[in-house]
């Protein structure tokens, strides 16, 4: 699904040529389905949620932009999509930073600080792909028993790298690498940042900034794919228009395991190729200055 449609099943064509005709919208159609509509003007939305309404009762309309706030309540939306992509590219995100720093360190000489609410199976999976690659792995949590009986899974020398901790004076004071896993802004904000580190923001909140802080917030990701990938989107009629990860992401169906998503990421051809932050593009001169 495309967030940046409201999406009509093709049972409800009727009611979508309707709009189209009077708001001279772009059309696209997948093989199985949706007509989705782009762009609505503020002027036309009362028009249009009394035309949708009628089709929510026969059950014909998806999904619609989650920045549509006003429609929420009126139309169901489509949650199929439970985590964003930037999650299975955290490895890549690193990596490319550390290029664009013109750093040669490895990989597993770094320390990574997972910010994690509570033990679940889908987080293991995480710390798990990155246990044996890098230097250490600390884990910032409230929940100190259900990770400390994860560290206890495994055998002396990997526990060694391990550290499970929530020290809010202390847990993120040298970090370097955030990776902000499922923390509100409200729960990092109780704790003193490394003020030069590099927060990664998985979660959709909006992070407006923290208290002291120099170092990079990165909120987003702009990514490319392979042709294969790219072709497709052409042949239904997307243009650039479009973010190239909006595209990818809103029809990306997850896999089971983080090594799966990984695997087929990689694939696809997904390569990262621009960090969006709180105030817009990351540029190189931003990453050079955080040592």
């Amino acid at each position: 699904m495309i967030y940046k449609y409201i999406v009509i099943k093709k049972k409800a064509k009727n009611t979508y040529e309707k709009i189209e005709d009077k708001l001279g919208l772009v059309r696209v159609e997948n093989k199985d389905m949706q007509i989705q509509i782009i762009k609505i003007p503020k002027k036309k939305k009362e028009w249009i949620k009394k035309q949708i309404k009628r089709q929510i009762k026969k059950q014909n309309v998806i999904v619609l932009e989650k920045g549509l706030q006003e429609f929420q309540e009126i139309i169901p939306i489509d949650n199929r999509r439970k985590v964003p992509i930037k999650i299975f590219l955290i490895e890549d995100i690193i990596q490319y930073i550390m290029k664009k720093q013109g750093k040669i360190e490895e990989l597993e000489m770094q320390d990574l600080y997972f910010l994690c609410r509570n033990y679940q199976e889908n987080t293991a999976q995480i710390l798990e792909y990155f246990l044996n690659k890098v230097r250490t792995m600390n884990i910032v949590t409230k929940d100190i028993q259900g990770f400390q009986k994860y560290v206890q899974r495994h055998n002396e020398e990997e526990a060694m790298n391990i550290t499970v901790a929530n020290n809010y004076r202390k847990s993120l004071k040298r970090a370097k690498w955030i990776i902000n896993i499922d923390f509100s802004i409200e729960e990092v904000n109780q704790y003193i940042l490394n003020r030069n580190s590099i927060f990664i923001q998985i979660p959709d909140e909006k992070v407006i900034g923290f208290a002291g802080f120099d170092g990079i917030i990165i909120e987003n990701i702009e990514i490319e794919v392979d042709e294969k990938v790219k072709n497709k989107y052409q042949s239904w009629g997307i243009g650039e228009e479009f973010s190239m990860r909006d595209l990818y992401e809103s029809e990306y169906e997850i896999e089971k395991t983080y090594i799966e998503n990984k695997k087929k990421m990689n694939q696809e051809g997904i390569k990262i190729v621009k960090l969006i932050g709180i105030n817009g593009n990351i540029n190189e001169k931003e990453l050079e200055n955080i040592k």
